[in-house]
């Protein structure tokens, strides 16, 4: 629900704004290039996830521009469990304001935070 919250305000106070989804998994999975901009395909896919148990939290990187694109910011939703790797990502990578939303209690606070920090 607080995904779905965010997502709404965003394309509201933003009509040109595109919404890229990506996957964290062993590596990055960009499942839509071309973004999205409607709040309802966003939810659909999330609700399609299969959640496979490998996250790779060192694989993180949030430019402020790749290409075309620029982000004003980035939602990290996950179980923060990072089950492969264990590594921090490297600094370099973390750019832009990341917010990390973590469902699991027993989660890899330490590169969590750092990553939050960092940003």
């Amino acid at each position: 629900e607080i995904i779905k919250q965010i997502i709404e305000r965003e394309l509201k106070n933003n009509t040109d704004v595109k919404i890229d989804m990506i996957l964290l998994r062993n590596t990055l999975e960009n499942i839509n290039p071309n973004g999205y901009t409607s709040v309802e395909d966003i939810i659909t896919v999330l609700k399609q996830v299969i959640f496979d148990g490998a996250t790779a939290l060192d694989k993180i990187c949030t430019p402020k521009s790749q290409g075309d694109n620029k982000y004003g910011y980035y939602i990290v939703v996950t179980d923060g469990l990072g089950s492969i790797g264990g590594k921090k990502p490297k600094n370099k990578h973390l750019e832009a304001p990341t917010f990390i939303l973590c469902s699991e209690a027993s989660n890899n606070s330490v590169i969590l935070e750092f990553i939050a920090q960092k940003t």
